[in-house]
C-alpha cells in the first residue's frame, strides 16, 4: 500500500502479452524564461511554467509547444530515450517590438505614428509587428515622415530630423473640379489641402474648357491659409473650350478579343435528358455542359454604331448517366432493360463559328457601355464514350468513333459589356455573351458487338441503341474578360 509504483508495475506485467516487451519511459525537463507560460506536448497540456517535475514521455520524438500572451509561440521537437531525462531551455521572444524616438538637436516635437499624435519626444513604446509611418510636428517645424518596419523582439532607436518651418494651404474649388498646381507642379485634383514651406508660393488652378486662375499666396509658419477658387468657362473659339466640346467619336477600324467561360444551364437535350424512358432506364441525368471559348471581333465604326465580324472557337464537356434495374422495359426494345447496370457517358464537342453583328457604344468618361447583336453559322463535332458497370460486376466500354458525329446550324449572338479605357486606343473589356444554336441530327451509331464481361462470368451482349448527343436549341451563357482596340 505504501509503494503504489510497485502495484503499477505489477499491473503492467499482468496486461502484457507473452513475448511483448514494454519499453521504459523517459522524461523531459522543460525550463521556460517566462513564468505562466502554457506547456503543451503532442497537443496535450502539461501545465504552466515553471514546472517542478520532469514530464514523463514514451521513447521517441515529441512536439513541445510553449505559449504565452504577448510572446511568440515557441515550437520544437525533442527526442526521448528510454530511462533518460532530456532537458530543454526555452527563451520566449516578445511578440512586439520596442521603439524609442528622439529628435535631433533637442527640438520640441510631438510624435505622430500613422498620423496619430502619441505624445512629445523623446517617446518610447511597444508596438505590434508591422509597418509604421513616423513623423514629428512642432511650432513651425516638421520632421519628415519615415517608414519603420517593426519585427517581434526588435529594439529600435529612431532619430527625427526637424525640417524647414511649415504652414498649411487649403484650396477650395466651387464645383470641386480642376487641377491644382503649386509653383508649377501639379499636387492634386479637385479640393486640396497640404503643407508647404513658409514663404511665397504660386497657386494655379486649371481645367480644360475653363480659364485658369493664378494667385500669389504667402504661407506663414504654423498657420493655415484658405483659398476659394471659382473657374469661368472659356469663350467660344478658345482651344481649351473646343477640346472639351468636341463630340465623342466612334469612327474608324476597331477590334477585340476575349477569353470566355461557357455554361449551358438548359443542357444539351441529349437522350438521357429528355427521353430517358425510351432506353428503359429507371434513372437518368442529362449532365450540364461546361467549357470555354476564345472569341474575337473586327469591325468599322460609324459613331455611335459599328458593323463587325464576330468569331468564336469553343469546346465543352457534359456527362450524362443512366441507371437500369433489370426489370423495367423500354417501349422500343424490352432487351434494353437487362442486366441491372449503371451507364456513364462522356460527350465532348468542339467547333467554331461566326456572326455578323451590329455594335453600339455609350461613353461615360473613361467608361463605356456596349452591346452587340447578330446572327451567323456554327459547326460542331462530337466525340463520346460510355462506361457500363453491371450489378454482377461485369463491365464494358463503348467509344462512338465509327463515323464523324457533327452538325452545322444557324447561330445567334448577343453581348452586353463594359469597357474601361487604358489608353486612347485600348480598353479593358468585361461582360456576358449569350450564344444560341440549334442541334438537328446529332446521333451516335447503333452498336451490335458490345459485350459485358469480367468477374469470371460468361460475357453477354449489351444493347447499344443510337443516342441523341444533342438536340434542339443549345443555349450558352458566357462571361468573359478581354481587350477592345480602336476608337
Amino acid at each position: 500500500m505504501d509503494r503504489p509504483e510497485t502495484l503499477k508495475d505489477a499491473k503492467k506485467k499482468d496486461t502484457k502479452k507473452d513475448g511483448d516487451e514494454v519499453p521504459e519511459d523517459g522524461a523531459v525537463q522543460v525550463r521556460v524564461s517566462e513564468p505562466g507560460a502554457a506547456i503543451v506536448v503532442d497537443g496535450e497540456s502539461k501545465g504552466t511554467s515553471p514546472l517542478t517535475e520532469a514530464i514523463s514521455l514514451a521513447p521517441g520524438e515529441h512536439e513541445v509547444e510553449i505559449r504565452k500572451a504577448g510572446f511568440q509561440t515557441a515550437k520544437l521537437t525533442v527526442t526521448i530515450e528510454a530511462g533518460k531525462t532530456a532537458s530543454i531551455d526555452i527563451k520566449l521572444v516578445s511578440a512586439k517590438g520596442k521603439i524609442k524616438i528622439t529628435v535631433e538637436g533637442g527640438t520640441n516635437l510631438r510624435v505622430l505614428i500613422d498620423g496619430k499624435d502619441v505624445g512629445p519626444a523623446p517617446y518610447e513604446a511597444e508596438l505590434d509587428a508591422g509597418s509604421y509611418e513616423i513623423a514629428g510636428v512642432g511650432d513651425g517645424v516638421k520632421a519628415p515622415s519615415r517608414t519603420v518596419e517593426v519585427e517581434p523582439g526588435d529594439d529600435i532607436t529612431l532619430t527625427l530630423k526637424p525640417g524647414a518651418a511649415m504652414g498649411k494651404l487649403e484650396v477650395r474649388i466651387d464645383d470641386g473640379k480642376g487641377r491644382v498646381l503649386i509653383d508649377g507642379e501639379e499636387v492634386g485634383e479637385g479640393n486640396w489641402s497640404g503643407e508647404l514651406t513658409a514663404g511665397p508660393h504660386k497657386l494655379r488652378v486649371e481645367r480644360e474648357g475653363y480659364d485658369p486662375v493664378e494667385r500669389d499666396v504667402d504661407i506663414a509658419a504654423g498657420d493655415v491659409r484658405s483659398e476659394s477658387v471659382k473657374l469661368s468657362k472659356a469663350a467660344k473659339g478658345d482651344l481649351k473650350a473646343d477640346s472639351t466640346e468636341k463630340p465623342w467619336s466612334f469612327d474608324g477600324l476597331y477590334g477585340g478579343f476575349a477569353l470566355n467561360a461557357m455554361v449551358s444551364p438548359t443542357g444539351s437535350g441529349n437522350t438521357l435528358q429528355d427521353a430517358c424512358d425510351t432506353v428503359g432506364a429507371t434513372t437518368c441525368e442529362g449532365g450540364t455542359p461546361l467549357g470555354g471559348a476564345l472569341t474575337g471581333y473586327i469591325g468599322y465604326g460609324f459613331a455611335p454604331v459599328g458593323l463587325e465580324l464576330y468569331m468564336l472557337g469553343s469546346a465543352d464537356v457534359y456527362e450524362p448517366s443512366a441507371g437500369f434495374d433489370g426489370l423495367t422495359q423500354s417501349e422500343i426494345n424490352p432487351l434494353l432493360a437487362t442486366p441491372a447496370r449503371q451507364e456513364d457517358f462522356i460527350f465532348l464537342r468542339v467547333g467554331g463559328g461566326g456572326a455578323v453583328r451590329v455594335r453600339m457604344l455609350w461613353p461615360f468618361g473613361i467608361f463605356r457601355l456596349t452591346t452587340a447583336v447578330g446572327a451567323g453559322l456554327v459547326y460542331r463535332q462530337y466525340f463520346g464514350s460510355r462506361d457500363t458497370v453491371a450489378d454482377d460486376g461485369r463491365e464494358s466500354r463503348t467509344v462512338f468513333d465509327e463515323e464523324v458525329i457533327d452538325d452545322i446550324s444557324a447561330a445567334f449572338s448577343f453581348e452586353l459589356a463594359g469597357h474601361v479605357a487604358i489608353t486612347d486606343m485600348a480598353s479593358f473589356a468585361f461582360g456576358l455573351d449569350l450564344w444560341l444554336e440549334n442541334a438537328t441530327d446529332v446521333k451516335t451509331q447503333r452498336k451490335n458487338q458490345v459485350r459485358l464481361a469480367g468477374n469470371d462470368l460468361i460475357p453477354s451482349p449489351q444493347a447499344t441503341p443510337p443516342y441523341d448527343a444533342a438536340l434542339n436549341t443549345q443555349f450558352f451563357l458566357s462571361p468573359f474578360l478581354g481587350f477592345h482596340f480602336g476608337p
